[in-house]
């Protein structure tokens, strides 16, 4: 039991940190190999819940195949810093909106 809880934290920090990575970066680059990070701290979760197909699919398909691929589509874009940050200041206010409306409606309302 407690060598579970020595390794769950861990295993979830390094996933929370990695996902709270995809959506700070402001390289996109950076931002896809954050999750890749976040999907290897997933599977490692997966292992913990007793589920080792599970955590190979997740590495294998995922971080494995998806990522790269999304890798590459990034990098062949080749999308100009100036252009993210413009379009990430003008998306700012509504993506805080819907993502907070879920929250803001709560259970049983």
């Amino acid at each position: 039991m407690v060598s579970d809880a020595l390794l769950f934290y861990p295993l979830a920090a390094v996933t929370v940190i990695g996902a709270l990575l995809v959506v700070s970066q402001k390289n996109p680059v950076y931002s896809v190999l954050s999750l890749i990070l976040s999907f290897f701290g997933l599977a490692g979760l997966y292992v913990l819940l007793e589920a080792p197909f599970v955590a190979v699919v997740q590495i294998i398909i995922y971080a494995g195949a998806i990522m790269v691929l999304f890798l590459f589509t990034v990098m062949l874009l080749n999308v100009p810093l100036q252009a993210i940050r413009v379009i990430a200041q003008i998306n700012w206010p509504s993506s805080t909106t819907a993502s907070t409306a879920p929250t803001r409606v709560g259970p049983g309302r």
